[in-house]
């Protein structure tokens, strides 16, 4: 039996002995986090602009030649500036003889 004391000796020190398994670790690696914002400022290199000319006259001829006298100069202006002739539009006109 003499024998057999150092090994039963040793297996009960060796259940003591702390284990990996009980010992506390953390659950991965170490992390940093780092979140950040950042904001760009820039000049606008489009600008969309929808202007609308309504004339109101007695004589719908009178109304519409002070219109189109209107409409001339908004463009005449537009084109004065560094605006390209390709980039103004007109879009439509309207008559109507209220009642």
């Amino acid at each position: 039996m003499h024998k057999s004391r150092p090994l039963i000796l040793a297996i009960a020190l060796a259940n003591l002995a702390p284990s990996p398994a009980n010992a506390q670790t953390p659950s991965g690696p170490p992390q940093i986090s780092v979140s950040g914002s950042a904001e760009v400022k820039v000049a606008p290199d489009e600008v969309y602009l929808r202007v609308g000319v309504e004339t109101r006259h007695e004589n719908i001829e009178e109304a519409k030649r002070q219109n189109d006298e209107r409409i001339s100069k908004a463009l005449s202006f537009l084109k004065s500036t560094d605006i390209k002739a390709k980039d103004i539009q007109t879009d439509f006109i309207k008559h109507r003889a209220d009642l």
